[in-house]
């Protein structure tokens, strides 16, 4: 391999072909790159579990070569990881948005419950006299609920995927979005809405029908 123009008689000998790897955040393709031997601006060392005892020893080693520079390292997968600070910030919001808006969505569930149980005590009760079942009565509260669901978080799924299909567009490298993620979401918030029902569901079951009936 020959650097610079046609006219320089110096050329550099192929000693060695890797293959290819990041050094570059995953927005970025692989690109072409040279390797070569020359004065080092910078050194790269291999350490073992004791780090103290390794930066020690590079200070020791660094300040009886070098006094008058000073020792500055930092280490190889901190500064990898520091190329996603971004992506790891939006991280922590996201989810600390989705667990206020769960939090918020099911404490406003419960209380609805709460509110619909107590005024479907009658009918539980003669529901219960006439042999019906818990989950029976779990169903009549909760259908409600579950089609309401599934006529919005259909849609919204949707719109999920293709928002994080923009969003992957972004990465040279990326994973294709699978739709089963988006099922097993959709499919986790039916059966929190379910128990969260079914909490209030069951103490309005679990009360005497006679009682009830008199009292109502």
């Amino acid at each position: 391999i020959r650097l610079g123009g046609s006219g320089n008689p110096n050329y550099l000998i192929v000693v060695g072909v890797v293959e290819d790897f990041y050094q570059e955040p995953l927005y970025v393709d692989v690109a072409p790159q040279l390797f070569r031997l020359g004065e080092p601006d910078q050194l790269t060392v291999k350490i073992g579990q004791d780090i103290d005892k390794a930066l020690s020893t590079l200070s020791t080693s660094w300040e009886s070569q070098f006094p008058t520079e000073p020792f500055y390292y930092e280490f190889l997968d901190e500064e990898i990881s520091n190329q996603y600070d971004q992506e790891k910030n939006q991280a922590k919001l996201f989810l600390f948005l989705c667990i206020l808006t769960v939090l918020i969505s099911f404490n406003g569930l419960f209380a609805l419950s709460i509110f619909i149980a107590q005024q479907r005590i009658r009918e539980v009760a003669i529901r219960k006299i006439c042999g019906a079942q818990f989950v029976h009565v779990l169903l009549q509260f909760s259908r409600h609920q579950i089609f309401l669901i599934a006529l919005s978080g259909i849609p919204a799924l949707i719109l999920a995927k293709y928002v994080l299909s923009m969003w992957l567009e972004r990465f040279a490298h990326r994973v294709s979005v699978d739709l089963s993620i988006f099922i097993l979401c959709l499919l986790t918030t039916v059966l929190l809405t379910v128990g969260t029902i079914g909490l209030s569901a069951w103490r309005t079951y679990q009360l005497d029908p006679a009682k009830t009936l008199k009292e109502e």
